[in-house]
């Protein structure tokens, strides 16, 4: 408001100021009488006026728009009506950029024919976009409707979750305080198992000579008629523990020849596969042939004896992630996100066959055993004649996600693996549970199996090991800082590799449950592991695939 000094007010400020400075602005004012006169203020209050959403600028000047708003106000309630005013303008929710403004009252007819009206699946990572009614025809077919019954559950495993995540940021100021001490302790056990790793060198040495004193015992003693040969027990290995192993640890599986891997050895990565666009998942290897599934959808095929040749086939079909792989009767079976089972002719590398929907869920593991392919999704088991993929049988009453599953070393068992449980199923034609081994792990997402042990890889970082036989737990091996996503071990039962999320692979000995070797190559969590001779094989979340290989190391006495 202007007075008849020539200088503003506000409106809720005037007040009348004889002589000084303005209240204002602070200009010096003599002899100048500031009144309030308070109708003249509601006069103007008073005063009509157009809405700003019924004015256009023609020629610089404000005229009334005809396809705007028609409605006059006054100045009190103008800031009140354009608030609500249906001819007040709005991007487009959908695409701004590409739609533009509309006004209000046209808005929703818009968004009836907008074509960027996003699946209503967008959230689960569908990108199909177009008008109303093609989305409701989309709808029909999307490829993550599945998703919807499982992400519905809100299980243990996700309290579990965000109990876990809570109780680490109350522990982050702790941690920080004790990671010196940590650090010093880890020194402190690095240094005691590279002595225990000599001393154990030293007693490994000692028994090779006391093997080859004892032949020569033998051969003296076959010739005298005495005392025959078999009445000599050899020695047998003695773990650092103070327990010699049992025979069946000591046996090796009929259909893979034990590997002749002599303490102290390494491995060394000797090359590397680049070629999938996203993550690797799975991998399987045979007849020196290596094949790798990814998130990009491509099952790819390497050539173990020419690392140079890099991918020499990429095998295409699937139409999402593949997470699983398995070989058997001549054929590669391939699944994963979705929901379809694939099989490849191993000779040729061509599609053979392929059962769509096989699962309403994701396929997250397989095994073949028996003639039969087991195959896991979200609390079920289905189980398939693995030549012509025709249905069997299906095992249910299973709780959350079956992630793994493995087969006892005489082909007559299946374990699976889920949140706090390891179900253990007959697998050579009946399928009928026998048992169940509950704990307090967590989730299962890896399972191997040897003559003597049950190996799980759980969600809190350890490995779980169990008798195969009673299913008491042995013993926990503590090594990876996040979930253990994939086990193996060697052919003779001797050794375990296992991968983690926290993007390394340990190499352990089970004989004295002592780790070997740490494997720190890849810049991602790890997935997947494959034996193939004196090779291993991993397969990461940085899309490459890693070739480390067996060497004997040299030690002096």
């Amino acid at each position: 408001m202007t007075v008849s000094c020539g200088h503003t007010f506000c409106r809720q400020c005037v007040t009348s100021v004889p002589t000084g400075r303005c209240p204002v602005d602070g200009v010096e004012i003599v002899n100048t009488a500031h009144i309030v006169n308070r109708i003249v203020l509601s006069q103007i209050e008073d005063l009509l006026t157009y809405c700003c959403y019924g004015l256009t600028l023609s020629n610089g000047t404000w005229v009334v728009d005809p396809s705007g708003c028609k409605e006059q106000i006054t100045l009190g309630k103008k800031a009140e009506h354009e608030a609500t005013c249906s001819y007040g303008t709005s991007p487009c929710p959908n695409n701004a950029e590409h739609c533009g403004k509309f006004r209000q009252r046209d808005l929703s007819q818009h968004l009836k024919v907008c074509p960027y009206t996003p699946c209503h699946n967008a959230d689960k990572g569908c990108e199909f976009k177009g008008t109303r009614e093609c989305v409701l025809d989309h709808l029909k077919v999307c490829g993550y409707r599945g998703l919807q019954r499982a992400s519905a559950h809100l299980d243990d495993e996700v309290q579990q979750l965000l109990l876990i995540n809570q109780e680490l940021k109350n522990e982050v100021t702790e941690l920080r305080d004790r990671l010196d001490k940590v650090e010093l302790e880890n020194r402190a056990l690095k240094t005691e198992v590279s002595r225990n790793s000599s001393g154990q060198q030293m007693l490994q040495k000692k028994f090779e000579g006391l093997h080859g004193t004892l032949e020569v015992i033998q051969r003296a003693l076959s010739k005298s008629p005495a005392i025959s040969p078999s009445a000599v027990e050899k020695p047998r290995p003695v773990s650092r523990e103070g327990r010699s192993p049992s025979v069946s640890s000591l046996s090796y599986p009929s259909q893979q020849q034990p590997e002749k891997w002599e303490m102290p050895f390494t491995f060394k990565c000797i090359g590397t596969y680049r070629g999938h666009k996203n993550t690797v998942f799975s991998t399987v290897a045979c007849k020196r042939k290596l094949y790798s599934g990814g998130a990009d959808g491509e099952v790819k095929v390497w050539n173990l004896d020419h690392l140079s040749l890099g991918c020499v086939k990429t095998l295409v079909g699937h139409k999402r992630t593949v997470h699983c792989l398995s070989v058997g009767h001549g054929y590669l079976y391939s699944a994963g996100e979705d929901f379809n089972i694939k099989m490849w002719t191993l000779d040729t590398a061509e599609e053979f066959k392929t059962l769509e929907n096989a699962h309403e869920n994701i396929i997250c593991s397989m095994v073949i055993c028996n003639g039969y392919l087991f195959t896991s999704s979200h609390s079920l088991i289905k189980v398939w004649e693995a030549k012509s993929l025709t249905h069997v049988h299906s095992m249910q009453g299973l709780y959350h996600w079956v992630r793994a599953m493995a087969v006892s070393t005489n082909k007559e068992v299946l374990f699976s693996g889920s949140h706090n449980t390891i179900d253990i199923w007959d697998a050579t034609g009946k399928f009928t549970p026998e048992g169940k081994i509950e704990h307090t792990f967590g989730s299962i997402y890896s399972l191997t199996v040897t003559h003597e042990y049950l190996i799980a890889g759980t969600y809190n970082n350890n490995i779980q090991i169990f008798d195969v036989d009673s299913h008491s737990h042995v013993r926990s091996l503590a090594g990876h800082i996040s979930t253990v996503s994939a086990l193996l071990v060697s052919p003779s039962g001797r050794f375990l590799f296992s991968a983690s999320y926290d993007k390394s692979i340990q190499v352990w000995n089970l004989e004295n449950m002592l780790p070997i070797q740490s494997l720190t190559r890849h810049e991602a969590a790890v997935n997947t592991l494959s034996l193939q001779e004196d090779l291993l094989i991993s397969g990461s979340e940085d899309t490459e695939i890693k070739i480390y290989k067996y060497f004997q190391m040299q030690i002096g006495f």
